[in-house]
């Protein structure tokens, strides 16, 4: 029987959902604050020049393979068009350099060359991922039958919850005892911000073996390109969208949520509700604690926002490779105490370790090489930029730009004559976008003992709000935040049966 369904947030997860809800033939309406959907996920452009702020890196873009299945769940694989990525990090740790090659077996044996009294550690490292990591995935991607998990992943709980509960930092010194390798092993972790002694193995053993060892990818034409397929393909479906109309509450009724009421003073009736928001906003504005147990609220409280960026748009009057920019991702740090740099983000306004992105390495039929563009950034103190006046906002703002320019110019010397058009975001612009609190890009802080809070939070206690959004278990990225879409739509599905 066809029900009325509302998604409240037009991002990636929230378009996600509205169409897996349109495929089982329910009537779907989007409620979106901006003028456009695709949240994270958008182009805007200054002076001709196309900047995509997301960060144009994710894992299992083969056919067949993990993400690829879930874009033909939603009917846009012929739109959407995976690049492996051939040059992806490069990463200085202060005069020290690696080039950390996207070929699996060339990327360990550059190690070894590197590294050779490591090699033992490594052959021990790579074994104990391949063993571990892929059977990880597959169950809490709900990829497992219950026979196969009986059989292969009941046996592993106690490897299981050893690599939940140790930070990656133990995990890694339990074979390495090199610190600047561990700070080169931890890379593909590197943009959650968070130190490795504070970052749950198990999440840097996923992380690693997908970027790593399956493979990283980028989307032609970004991420934008992927909300465009969904909105296209929403409103094929007969998905209503609108734009600049910002959900203001969820009415309840008897525990149960019956419609949203907008800025713009509609009413939309609703036999289930899919957020997009950002869970906190959801409970604390939309809902209202008081629909919630105390426990929940509490657990709520428990939780912490991921990092915010400090975020420079370049657009260059040269080619990157000019600059000397040849990766897909450059790393920059002081040394190799990574997690020094992670850590101080909590308190300082510019980033002591900092990223340069540069797509149309990887992308050079969309990114125009006569309008090459960076992305330079690094997680920040998004509580010092909140708390900044309009006028020390502005000052501060100029000041940070002027440094990432004179920083990224000391390994790459061209960059300050040739930036022809800058953009800069800072935690107060993604905060103001967003909506999200402390203009986090990653959903909840998702460091070592927090997963299961995390998980808790992802299960309302109301039986037909369900969640489609970085603030979940499946925590962000362009993966992570359509698997939430499409999970909650088969939530919805067995409430409106």
């Amino acid at each position: 029987m066809k029900k009325n369904v509302v998604v409240i947030g037009g991002g990636l997860g929230g378009l996600s959902a509205a169409v897996a809800c349109a495929q089982n033939g329910h009537t779907v309406t989007i409620l979106e604050k901006q003028s456009h959907c695709g949240g994270y996920a958008i182009s805007f452009s200054r002076q001709g020049f196309v900047f995509d702020p997301s960060l144009h890196a994710t894992p299992c873009g083969a056919i067949g393979d993990y993400f690829y299945t879930l874009i033909q769940q939603l009917g846009i694989s012929d739109d959407i068009t995976f690049l492996k990525i051939q040059k992806g990090f490069k990463t200085f740790l202060g005069d020290f350099s690696f080039d950390l090659s996207t070929d699996y077996s060339a990327f360990i044996h550059d190690l070894i060359q590197t590294f050779p009294e490591e090699k033992r550690g490594l052959a021990q490292l790579d074994r104990d991922i391949k063993r571990f990591a892929p059977l990880y995935h597959r169950v809490l991607e709900g990829m497992a039958n219950p026979l196969s998990i009986a059989m292969h992943f009941v046996p592993k709980i106690p490897s299981f919850l050893y690599h939940a509960n140790t930070s990656t930092y133990d995990y890694l010194c339990r074979y390495i005892s090199n610190k600047t390798l561990c700070a080169i092993l931890f890379h593909p972790s590197i943009f959650f911000g968070i130190p490795m002694k504070q970052f749950p193995a198990i999440n840097f053993m996923l992380m690693f073996y997908l970027l790593c060892v399956k493979g990283m990818y980028t989307i032609q034409g970004g991420g934008n390109a992927l909300s465009l397929a969904l909105i296209s393909r929403s409103k094929a479906l007969g998905v209503t969208i609108r734009t600049n109309s910002e959900a203001t509450s969820v009415k309840m009724s008897d525990g149960l949520a019956v419609g949203v009421q907008t800025s713009d003073n509609a009413f939309f009736e609703a036999d289930a509700i899919i957020s997009n928001v950002n869970t906190p906003a959801l409970i604390r504005k939309l809902i209202g604690v008081d629909h919630f147990p105390s426990a929940y609220i509490t657990a709520l409280g428990d939780l912490r926002p991921s990092l915010s960026l400090l975020q420079l748009h370049c657009g260059l009057n040269c080619t990157t490779s000019a600059c000397g920019i040849t990766n897909h991702i450059t790393t920059i740090f002081p040394d190799a105490d990574i997690d020094k740099y992670l850590g101080s983000r909590n308190s300082d306004l510019f980033p002591a370790g900092y990223s340069i992105i540069a797509p149309q390495i990887s992308d050079p039929a969309f990114f125009s090489s006569e309008k090459p563009v960076l992305s330079i950034l690094g997680g920040v103190s998004s509580s010092l930029w909140l708390a900044l006046s309009e006028n020390k906002y502005r000052d501060e703002k100029r000041k940070c730009q002027d440094m990432f320019l004179e920083s990224v110019a000391k390994r790459f010397p061209a960059i300050s004559s040739h930036c022809a058009v800058l953009d800069c975001a800072t935690p107060k612009t993604f905060a103001r976008y967003t909506g999200n609190p402390d203009g986090a890009i990653l959903g909840f802080d998702c460091s070592l003992g927090t997963q299961r809070k995390i998980m808790a939070i992802s299960r309302l206690p109301i039986r037909n709000v369900f969640l489609a959004n970085a603030w979940t278990g499946k925590l962000g990225g362009y993966m992570q935040v359509i698997k939430a879409g499409i999970d909650a739509a088969k939530k919805c599905e067995k409430v409106l049966i």
